[in-house]
């Protein structure tokens, strides 16, 4: 007989009668929810829609992060977050704790609530990676698990399919198709709001289509993710960014690895070979002057950090050229670095409040675009939570990583045929390590989360 509560009906009282496998199903469809709402509310701000476009995508944001809080909420009621989960739980419920110090600290407390208007990642948007990371966490069946590799393959798909209009076609509406600086080089972002964000997403992309088409069984999901990696692989490439050949080379390496760990059929060694063709292909199209007026491939990762704070959305000044040269990607990083860096040693305990790390470079105006060389993202993920959220932010954040890692690799060594566990890790080892030259994003950050949950989920059961 069902349970239920105070003689009520059964149907009220489903959280008790709510089984494992049912839990899955219903958890696994909330976290798909971010992989397409996301990019979908990105196609108004693509269109220059201003009145919603900025807020929509950060409305799809909370759409999918209710849901998950709900899920999460009961996966507690449930037990399904159990003592072996408890210490990246906790960890993270302590950065999020001192994420509210940091608030009440902060230059501007709406910013750091709801995040600056364009990007929307405040203290409410990281609030629901945690719901995300938890509900990824509880997840106990393996098909439910594939769903969610699925459609992570499903949102890079479009997200390249958008991108390709705006490397090839003059009327393909696209911010990022001229770049001072950088000249004429139909840069795409896809349905990502700017070209790095792209490629933080295809990264994790390819990473699950390489992997998934080796390891998974269903034959016609291997075709879908052996053809996507190529698709991803040469989008990327005209990102023009230092992250997306980051992303490329990690991805081969993995897979590689995987092919000889796995003890996979030779033939698989094509899969990243494939891969590497298709990155070359682009870059020679890119010097055949076929794509653009600039005839010879290079990275313009300054010039699109820039044009996306500053021209796209306001949120920092224009860079000075008396800084740094904005073409060479290692002194732009270097600069972000130390400016960085000076801030963390100015407000080493609580920093300056999230997605408020441009106000204290302010120099001579209160209107932030009008302060030349400031920037609001410094893509290093490590020290901007340092430097908008304190030390004590980042010593969590590395406490959550770091159990999610022993727990993940314990669960690999325990059970080498679960595969799901295996792609989970490869992907939150892929993000751990574009967290060094990316930035978080409303993009990004909700799929690492739920990867990272999908690393530590119960024991799957075989269905």
């Amino acid at each position: 007989m069902a349970k239920t509560l105070f003689n009520t009906s059964e149907k009220s009282n489903f959280i008790l009668n709510l089984t494992a496998e049912k839990y899955s199903k219903t958890a696994s469809l909330s976290l798909i929810l971010p992989f397409i709402l996301i990019p979908l509310a990105t196609i108004p701000c693509e269109f220059d829609i201003e009145e919603i476009s900025y807020p929509i995508i950060s409305g799809a944001l909370a759409v999918c992060g209710v849901f998950s809080m709900i899920m999460a909420v009961i996966a507690f009621i449930k037990g399904y977050v159990d003592k072996k989960k408890l210490i990246p739980v906790i960890s993270f419920g302590a950065m999020l704790l001192w994420g509210v110090v940091a608030l009440l600290n902060s230059y501007d407390k709406n910013v750091s609530f709801y995040g600056f208007d364009g990007r929307g990642e405040g203290l409410l948007a990281i609030i629901f990676y945690f719901c995300f990371f938890v509900t990824a966490s509880s997840i106990s069946v393996n098909k439910f698990r594939i769903r969610i590799f699925d459609a992570m393959i499903f949102m890079g798909i479009i997200n390249s399919l958008w991108a390709i209009p705006q490397i090839f076609v003059d009327s393909m509406p696209s911010k990022y198709d001229y770049i001072v600086s950088a000249g004429d080089v139909h840069a795409c972002s896809g349905l990502s709001q700017s070209p790095l964000f792209l490629a933080m997403v295809l990264s994790l992309a390819l990473v699950s289509a390489l992997v998934g088409s080796i390891l998974l069984e269903n034959k016609k999901r291997k075709i879908i993710y052996a053809v996507s990696a190529v698709l991803f692989s040469f989008v990327m490439i005209f990102t023009y960014s230092l992250i997306s050949l980051a992303g490329i080379f990690i991805a081969v390496i993995t897979v590689t690895v995987t092919i000889f760990i796995k003890k996979s059929e030779k033939i698989n060694l094509l899969k990243p070979v494939a891969v590497i063709v298709s990155a070359i292909c682009g870059i020679l199209l890119v010097n055949s002057g076929a794509v653009c007026e600039n005839s010879s491939y290079s990275l313009h990762d300054g010039a699109l950090m820039w044009f996306d704070s500053f021209n796209r959305i306001g949120s920092s000044g224009n860079f000075n050229v008396k800084d740094f040269d904005v073409e060479n990607t290692a002194e732009v990083y270097s600069y972000l670095n130390s400016k960085t860096l000076d801030i963390i040693k100015k407000y080493p305990l609580v920093g300056t409040g999230e997605e408020n790390l441009v106000y204290p470079q302010l120099h001579s105006s209160y209107e932030v675009f009008e302060n030349s060389g400031t920037f609001d993202k410094n893509y290093n993920e490590y020290l901007y939570v340092t430097a908008t959220r304190g030390i004590p932010s980042l010593i969590f954040f590395v406490a959550v990583l770091c159990s999610v890692l022993y727990i993940g690799f314990k669960k690999v060594r325990a059970d080498k045929n679960d595969v799901c566990t295996y792609i989970s890790m490869c992907l939150f080892l892929c993000g751990v390590i574009i967290f060094f030259i990316g930035a978080g994003n409303i993009t990004f950050s909700p799929l690492f989360w739920i990867f990272s949950g999908l690393l530590i989920s119960g024991n799957p059961e075989k269905v």
